[in-house]
């Protein structure tokens, strides 16, 4: 059999449309009719009824199963061989989301690549639902995502917690709370939640993002925050907390970047948000039903060890 004509037959199966699944492909429908074809013809089968909509036989059905497992046991092959010699190649493909690819992986790649450079790494992009999807297609090694599904075909490797942070200057809470700024800085240090923030002007992002919809769960049934601004980027909203203009509600992951940034503004706080639907847990999810070969293994351990420094780093002493 020829791998490539089980590629084909797989993305077919998958879109359930030659158009969509050529388009992806970068062929001509008829060109994959006939991978497809070949491959029926291989077997003595027939892998997709046509009428009244395109859909697969039991035989298809059946390909589908096996052709993954036989996809997938071909790039074990290859990736043990890359970990036997140095100069045969491999692929690592690792997803994550877009913004935490721009923060995190470059550092990743760093360490990895002194390890392997002999291995190729492909970034694939994608929320944690896009990622499990190619995890579980074999399009993926290893994905880095926020709270994925419990899945007994995965390995789920907790490397942290996230919190919503808040970030604000110092000079903020000497306006609102002249009298009494240093108990309410104590106090949010010690153990800071959404309510805590009601009388303070607020900037975050705008609603339908996941870190506003948390937010405003959280926020229903309290009287209405007093959000002075909202923004599409996370940087808008750090800068303006900078300048005095409010408490900015953002994600963690850039923060020790941005708050690098800053630091001729003054003094800064950042602090986590202690809220339930305001904390997740990062993990680094792969199968657990294929041996991942040594240098996916690799990876892993390097971006737990990295990770659990970040995190540690991150959340901290609270001020920057």
């Amino acid at each position: 059999m020829r791998t490539k004509n089980l590629e084909y037959f797989l993305a077919v199966a998958e879109d359930l449309s030659f158009t969509r699944a050529a388009q992806r492909l970068y062929i001509s429908q008829q060109a994959l009719s006939g991978h497809i074809q070949r491959l029926e013809e291989e077997y003595g089968v027939t892998l997709f009824e046509r009428k009244p909509s395109l859909r697969l036989t039991e035989e298809g059905r059946q390909m589908v199963f096996y052709g993954r497992q036989i996809l997938q046991s071909e790039r074990n092959m290859v990736q043990a061989f890359a970990d036997i010699s140095t100069s045969c190649r491999g692929t690592l493909l690792v997803g994550m989301s877009r913004l935490r690819g721009s923060v995190v992986f470059p550092h990743l790649y760093e360490s990895y690549h002194e390890m392997h450079p002999n291995i190729s790494v492909e970034l694939v992009s994608g929320n944690v639902s896009d990622l499990e999807n190619l995890l579980m297609h074999n399009k993926l090694d290893v994905y880095l995502g926020l709270n994925p599904a419990p899945n007994p075909l995965e390995v789920q490797l907790p490397v942290g917690k996230e919190y919503i942070s808040c970030i604000f200057r110092r000079s903020l809470l000497e306006q609102y709370y002249p009298d009494c700024w240093e108990e309410k800085l104590a106090q949010f240090q010690k153990e800071l939640h959404l309510a805590d923030l009601l009388d303070l002007p607020l900037i975050t992002l705008r609603p339908g993002t996941r870190l506003r919809t948390n937010i405003d769960y959280v926020l229903s049934g309290q009287r209405k925050p007093n959000i002075v601004m909202e923004c599409d980027q996370s940087t808008v909203a750090y800068q303006l907390a900078a300048k005095g203009y409010g408490a900015a509600l953002v994600s963690p992951i850039s923060q020790l970047t941005q708050l690098n940034a800053l630091k001729t503004y003054g003094e800064l706080y950042a602090l986590p948000l202690a809220d339930p639907p305001l904390v997740s847990t990062l993990y680094l999810v792969y199968r657990s039903d294929f041996a991942p070969s040594r240098h996916v293994m690799d990876f892993i351990q390097t971006s737990q060890n990295y990770l659990e420094d970040y995190f540690d780093s991150l959340f901290g002493s609270g001020r920057s």
